[in-house]
């Protein structure tokens, strides 16, 4: 009643101050907590998602799109994207409610004052949304410059080798500088734009600052409104500040992930060009016969066919040779019946059934390919080989690297099946690579396999006794070789030479050595040189 504070009135005035703060901890804890860990959510979804997507996506997608520029999505975009639905969407809310919170109090203590306060807003809004237009034109370029400087990373990095061997780091360097300068070009310009909303807000929030102070200090000696409301209203003003200033910021951060979410929106809306279509299912019984029909086929964006007018058959438990020069287009036909790339309608069927009508998963296990140059992951040998069976056991493991001649080697090795290969399998030679993936093959043993060259890098001996390993472990099933090498795969079922895209030459070994043409030119000039490399002469 005489207008001074009590120690009971103190303290519950304290009381009163600190639980409020400690519900606005809470609550802020609390949200800030759920919005950053959906982010972080949305983010793992997202990045699957994105995986997931370049799994679908056939090899001619990869011609189109270097392998820096995806990565470059699935890091620094989903970075941007994240940074936007958590800081961003934070900081939005945040300046939001204590935005409305001091113009509320504000309006309450004076409605004049407080329209005069917020006259430079319409501005701050009008040049938030132009300089945010040109943001968003800015960090397209600016994300598609980062897209092709990891490209250019991945490139020297893959092919180190190469850049040490022929002396190229100067020029690597060179072009890794052009590129980094262009990208630190484009964010200064960035950092130009967000540098000028700053201070502009900044401005225009001090000069409603001052205008204020001028107006209420009048009110004040006029005494239309007391000393503690213009403090208070000063106070809450400040408060007004920080959502203005963070205005530009948040802008920043949505635009940024504006933009990224684009960028990977484009990427899952391509369409898988290699897809089952509704319905499929698998057939009834084990495919028995691979039949081509007038096959005609040339690579997206190619100038002419790869393969003209093709016609050949395969029949299950078939050990068959596919030789002839290189481009005659032995690989192509091997990719086109695993479907990497889809063949013209009614060229290829497998027991009579389209290639087309044959679930992916299905045709995939049933004819494996084993590419001329092998990929290896950066894992022990133990990891590589059971890619292709999760399930298999030491003893299988073993048997298998037997099979590809690589078991003493192996066992040569300190750490045995644990040793790590490195990326690609950088540790080990050609050969072992190559022998590696073979191994991996003869464990998952499909149906139908194709060994695309798969032993070019070894050596004569050891050829032979992979090659008599495969004859006892394949019995029945069907092997497919492709190969410049002609002997030692005498006893084979069945030789197609391919030249310029069609069949030159079919049948047995003896068949096409008595017809004395392009095969049997070949395998004798072959096996010459094989009796000099032994010092038969």
């Amino acid at each position: 009643s005489s207008g001074r504070a009590t120690t009971g009135t103190l303290i519950k005035t304290l009381v009163l101050i600190l639980g409020v703060s400690l519900i606005i901890f809470s609550f802020r804890f609390l949200w800030r907590r759920l919005i950053f860990g959906q982010a972080r959510r949305i983010e793992e979804a997202m990045r699957n998602r994105l995986v997931g997507q370049f799994f679908l996506l056939s090899p001619a997608f990869y011609q189109r799109r270097p392998i820096g520029d995806l990565m470059a999505h699935v890091t620094n975009d989903m970075e941007a994207v994240r940074m936007a639905l958590g800081m961003g969407l934070v900081s939005l809310v945040d300046s939001f409610f204590l935005g409305s919170a001091a113009i509320g109090f504000m309006m309450y203590i004076s409605p004049g004052l407080t329209a005069v306060a917020l006259l430079p807003m319409p501005l701050v809004a009008y040049l938030t949304y132009r300089l945010s237009r040109v943001f968003h034109k800015k960090f397209e370029s600016v994300q598609v410059l980062f897209s092709g400087l990891m490209e250019t990373v991945r490139e020297s990095l893959v092919g180190i080798l190469v850049v040490k061997a022929y002396n190229l780091q100067t020029r690597e360097l060179g072009r890794l500088s052009e590129l980094s300068g262009q990208y630190l070009d484009k964010n200064l310009q960035l950092a130009r734009i967000t540098g000028t909303l700053f201070p502009l807000s900044l401005l225009l929030t001090n000069l409603s600052l001052a205008i204020v102070i001028w107006l209420g200090g009048v009110q004040v000696y006029q005494g239309r409104i007391t000393t503690g409301d213009f403090v208070a209203f000063i106070s809450y003003l400040a408060m007004l500040g920080w959502p203005v200033m963070a205005l530009g910021w948040v802008v920043n951060l949505l635009k940024r992930g504006g933009v990224s979410l684009e960028r990977i929106g484009r990427l899952l809306d391509e369409k898988p060009e290699i897809a089952d279509r509704p319905g499929l299912t698998a057939p009834p019984a084990p495919i028995r016969r691979i039949a081509i029909h007038n096959l005609t086929f040339h690579y997206p964006g190619g100038e002419g066919p790869v393969l003209k007018g093709l016609n050949l058959e395969i029949a299950a438990g078939q050990q068959i040779l596919f030789t002839g020069r290189t481009g005659s287009g032995k690989t192509t036909l091997a990719q086109l019946l695993v479907r990497l790339y889809d063949p013209p309608e009614g060229t290829i069927a497998l027991d009579g059934q389209a290639i087309h009508k044959i679930p992916l998963g299905y045709l995939r296990s049933t004819i494996s390919l084993v590419p001329q140059v092998p990929f290896l992951f950066s894992d022990t040998l133990r990891a590589n080989l059971r890619m292709a069976d999760p399930e298999a056991e030491e003893a299988q493991l073993w048997e298998a690297l037997s099979l590809a001649a690589l078991e003493k080697e192996v066992r040569a090795f300190p750490e045995g099946l644990e040793t790590v290969v490195g990326e690609k399998g950088i540790l080990l030679s050609g050969g072992q690579r190559q022998r590696l993936a073979l191994a991996r093959a003869l464990l998952f043993n499909p149906p139908f396999l194709i060994l695309d060259n798969t032993l070019a890098s070894v050596d004569l001996s050891t050829e032979r006794q992979i090659l008599e390993a495969l004859r006892s472990r394949r019995k029945g099933l069907t092997t497919i070789f492709i190969s410049h090498r002609l002997v030692g795969l005498e006893a084979v079922d069945g030789v197609f030479l391919f030249e310029a895209g069609r069949v030159a030459e079919s049948g047995r070994h003896q068949t096409l050595m008595e017809q004395k043409g392009l095969y049997s030119r070949l395998y004798q000039r072959q096996r010459l040189e094989n009796e000099l490399q032994e010092g038969v002469f």
